[in-house]
């Protein structure tokens, strides 16, 4: 007899994930983040609409510590405090479950992974079969012939099913119980669990065929062949131990479980709409609201009874009605879910509004063809190789350990580094350090504190590097694997074209623009890029201070542009102008000041944020601000004349005619006016850098089909483009790509492209 299902959410692990999936620029009107509200959402509806369960609940981490945090102070010590825009969203994610009747599980002490195993137990008792979905691969250990875990292979778009076969197939025959046994042994450095040092996973998995379980290893341990195994179980049998202990899910955490409450017939979605409206979640408002707008009541016919049933649209027509929309309105990301009939019948209106407001060629000649060259870039892909970042994440993981270490003897004491409030009583209680700022909890212990704290406390740097390093572990190098397609084994990121207000490409799944290229460990990362086969490169075209050249052209600043053409190092130049020395008596000081100003300056960088950036007193950094523009008076000039045409019409535009519209430039809140301010001087310098890089995009890929190149352009990043090639096209491609890229626009200055050929994507930078 077949068994209902109950479908167990693990409600932080894919909050967490859509976060992290979906552009950061995803908001409400009033600036609330709904990212991470809007990917969950949108999986939650899915799962109820095609999966049908018969009852569902959610389940959620509370806040720390949880039993295992008592049993192992390093319990995920390492891992840096989620980002206020994430925790901004979990309440708002829990108001629209209790509006739709969804049961939310919690408890005290514990994880969510603990929770999720009880309540699966408990449903299988109950006469059901459970499904368990969450990103956490620790959840495979629950499975067995009623509990399966549904687990997500490429972001939050597909997802693969585990049962019994599944676990076994993945884990070379190792039974679901044994995930436990191999993680003891491994240990896992996302949750900072110790195992064993030296043991990988091929090692540990080879030892659990031959003994079947830790306790079998530890009684047979004399039986292990390899010496050198056996000597380092040897010397960590506690460390064992406590890891096994660690990588248990509890599966009778106590509580009250009402599995009557998570029934089908109790849940109704739509009651959760009005909700999303006020968040703003139009895509999904528009797809499942009544179709005459009345609330609808629960009933026989399902969760979404009287709900409308999404429209089918022409693709081509669709496409053309969000291109559009966006460039209309770019403040606003335009999904394509979000485009209705109404937009396709307004399709002449939107175009007489382009053409109007001089943006039609910008339609037709960028963005659209632009659509085509990123759905091909999309699904080309990228090959990573893996295990370059296995073992880039056990060295982070070594590393990180040792920042943590050395926090503590700094620090005189132990305690959990992703503690604001133990953090804060850390710095400036025990250490006396000077409390710069505080917030409604306690002290602050944010980026913008520790980096002034940093100039003169050893402890400050080692924890800034110590959070930079644990974001890039669990951001990138512990991610990016768990985002390749099985099917073909690359990764395909979403190239996002409608999101950006000043016209930028973003990406999500994962989000490329967001890997670090000044420290070492994050150029690092891009040594895992490589070409799809052997016999193959990589080649990358990167426009050279693109965004000076066309400040320097905007600005027509005459000494700034002479430097362009005669092709002196710009920081150096700017330097000797600024201190009047000449260009070989320029201090590294001198040149890392100006250099700080010239890439701020089109931010609004003020006299405070350059003496943080430089390292020097804030009345030192106004008066080379103020000689800057002595020496620069067409960049004054540039500021000046933006900020009085964003005032007086609303917007600005980029040399192609690309408008951003900033209705907060004249708000009586002075901050938020000065944010408006500072985004209008910036705009049309990013927004045109954008625009050129699209430009070379589109006729690239045009050339790459009537000269028959065997090159694919495979990403985007700011002003750098990316393909994959065979070694023999690799002069033709280059000389190709740098005639394309320096020829999209004439400046008052020239256009100048750094190209490189690698077995990697860091070799090719």
């Amino acid at each position: 007899m077949t068994r209902p299902k109950l479908y167990l959410i693990d409600g932080h692990s894919f909050a967490y994930r859509a976060f992290f999936a979906l552009p950061p620029t995803m908001m409400t009107t009033d600036g609330q983040p709904t990212n991470a509200v809007y990917g969950f959402s949108k999986m939650l509806f899915g799962i109820i609409e095609e999966k049908k369960p018969a009852a569902l609940a959610v389940a959620f981490d509370l806040p720390q510590p949880t039993f295992r945090h008592e049993m192992y102070a390093g319990y995920k010590a390492q891992r840096p405090p989620s980002p206020e825009e994430f925790r901004s969203q979990v309440p708002l994610i829990k108001a629209i479950l209790r509006a739709a009747d969804i049961q939310i599980f919690e408890a005290a002490g514990y994880e969510a992974d603990d929770v999720l195993g009880t309540l699966a137990y408990k449903a299988v008792e109950a006469g059901y079969s459970a499904v368990i979905v969450t990103g956490d691969r620790d959840a495979l250990q629950l499975v067995n012939e009623h509990i399966h875990v549904l687990m997500p292979q490429k972001g939050l778009s597909e997802a693969k099913e585990f049962d019994l076969a599944a676990v076994e197939e993945k884990y070379s025959g190792l039974k679901p119980a044994q995930i436990i046994d191999l993680k003891a042994l491994m240990g896992d450095p996302s949750d900072n669990i110790p195992g064993v040092p030296g043991v990988g996973e091929k090692t540990a998995i080879a030892l659990l065929q031959e003994f079947g379980t830790v306790a079998g290893i530890k009684e047979r341990l004399a039986d292990i062949p390899r010496q050198a195994i056996k000597a380092k179980i040897s010397a960590n049998l506690d460390s064992l131990d406590l890891s096994y202990r660690l990588a248990a899910i509890n599966t009778a955490v106590p509580g009250d479980y009402d599995l009557a409450a998570c029934k089908a017939e109790k849940i109704d979605l739509l009651k959760a709409l009005p909700l999303c409206r006020e968040l703003q979640l139009a895509s999904l408002v528009k797809k499942y609201e009544k179709t005459d707008g009345a609330a609808a009541a629960p009933g026989q016919e399902g969760l979404f009874a009287g709900a409308a049933q999404p429209q089918s649209l022409d693709p081509a027509k669709a496409l053309r009605a969000r291109l559009m929309k966006y460039l209309l309105n770019p403040e606003r990301a335009i999904a394509p879910e979000e485009i209705t009939q109404n937009d396709i019948d307004a399709l002449p209106q939107y175009e007489q509004l382009l053409r109007e407001q001089g943006m039609l060629e910008l339609y037709t000649d960028i963005e659209l063809p632009l659509a085509e060259v990123l759905a091909e870039m999309q699904a080309q892909g990228v090959k990573l190789d893996v295990g370059f970042l296995a073992r880039m994440s056990s060295e982070l993981g070594n590393f990180i350990s040792g920042l943590e270490q050395a926090i503590y003897g700094l620090a005189g004491a132990e305690f959990n580094l992703n503690s604001p409030k133990q953090l804060g009583e850390i710095f400036f209680e025990k250490l006396k350090l000077p409390a710069l700022k505080k917030n409604k909890t306690g002290y602050s212990t944010d980026a913008g504190v520790l980096e002034e704290l940093a100039y003169d406390h050893a402890i400050a740097r080692k924890l800034l590097d110590y959070r930079q390093l644990a974001k890039l572990k669990s951001t990138y190098v512990d991610a990016l694997p768990l985002l390749i397609d099985p099917q073909d084994g690359k990764l395909h990121a979403n190239f996002n074209q409608t999101v950006t207000a000043t016209g930028r490409l973003s990406s999500s799944e994962p989000n490329l623009q967001n890997i670090p290229i000044r420290s070492e460990a994050g150029k690092k990362i891009r040594q895992a890029f490589i070409p799809e086969r052997d016999g193959q490169v990589l080649l990358s075209a990167d426009y050279s201070q693109i965004e000076l050249r066309i400040l320097a052209h905007y600005a027509d600043e005459k000494n700034l542009q002479e430097a362009f053409r005669q092709g002196l190092d710009i920081h150096k130049a700017t330097a000797a102008k600024v201190f009047g020395v000449p260009l070989d008596a320029v201090t590294a000081e001198q040149r890392s000041q100006s250099k700080a100003v010239n890439f701020g300056i089109a931010y609004g960088m003020s006299a405070r944020k350059l003496a943080q950036t430089v390292g020097i007193p804030q009345t030192e950094a106004q008066n080379f601000i103020a000689n800057y523009f002595a020496t620069y008076p067409g960049i004054k000039k540039y500021i000046d004349s933006t900020l009085e045409l964003a005032h007086r019409q609303g917007y600005v535009t980029t040399l192609l005619g690309r408008r951003r519209y900033f209705k907060e430039i004249n708000a009586h809140n002075k901050q938020t006016a000065a944010m408006a301010e500072r985004a209008a001087i910036n705009m049309p310098i990013q927004g045109t850098s954008a625009d050129f890089i699209k430009i070379a995009m589109v006729r690239i890929a045009r050339a790459l089909a009537e000269q028959k190149f065997q090159a694919k352009m495979i990403l985007q990043v700011h002003d750098e483009l990316v393909f994959d090639l065979p070694e023999k096209e690799a002069y033709d491609l280059e000389c190709l790509v740098k005639k394309i890229m320096t020829s999209v626009y004439t400046l008052k200055v020239p256009l100048v492209v750094n190209t490189a050929v690698g077995k990697n994507w860091l070799e090719a930078k």
